[in-house]
C-alpha cells in the first residue's frame, strides 16, 4: 500500500492540487484513503471511453499544475507523455487510492528541490 506521508513533496501536491480543482474537499489527513471513484471527475455511469477521456484532462491539468505551479520537473528519462498515461491508469480505476496516485506522480516528478 502506498504510503501517504504530509512530508511526502508529492502527496502534499497532489492533495493540494486535487482539493484546488475541488476533486475532493477532505483534508489532506482524510485524503490518502480516497478513492478514485470519489472524486469529482468520476463518473460511474459513463462509459470507459468518456472516463478515460475525463482521466486524460484531469491528469493534463495535474501535469501542467504539478510544472507550472508547484516547480516539478521530470525524473531522469521520464517524458510529459509516460507521466501523464501512468496518472490515467490511476485515475481510471475505481477503487485507486489518492495515496496511490501520489505514489505514481512521485515516480514521475520532482518536486521542487527534491532530490534524486
Amino acid at each position: 500500500m502506498a504510503e501517504w506521508n504530509s512530508n511526502n513533496l508529492a502527496c502534499q501536491c497532489t492533495w493540494a492540487d486535487l482539493f484546488a480543482l475541488k476533486q475532493s474537499r477532505k483534508p489532506f489527513k482524510d485524503s490518502g484513503d480516497i478513492k478514485m471513484q470519489d472524486l469529482l471527475f468520476f463518473n460511474p455511469v459513463a462509459g470507459s471511453g468518456t472516463l478515460e477521456n475525463e482521466a486524460k484532462m484531469l491528469a493534463d491539468e495535474l501535469d501542467v499544475i504539478f510544472r507550472k505551479v508547484d516547480g516539478a520537473k521530470f525524473e531522469t528519462g521520464v517524458t510529459k507523455a509516460k507521466a501523464q498515461a501512468d496518472m490515467v491508469a490511476v485515475l481510471k480505476k475505481a477503487s485507486k487510492t489518492m495515496a496511490e496516485l501520489a505514489e505514481v506522480i512521485d515516480s514521475n516528478y520532482l518536486f521542487w528541490g527534491e532530490k534524486k
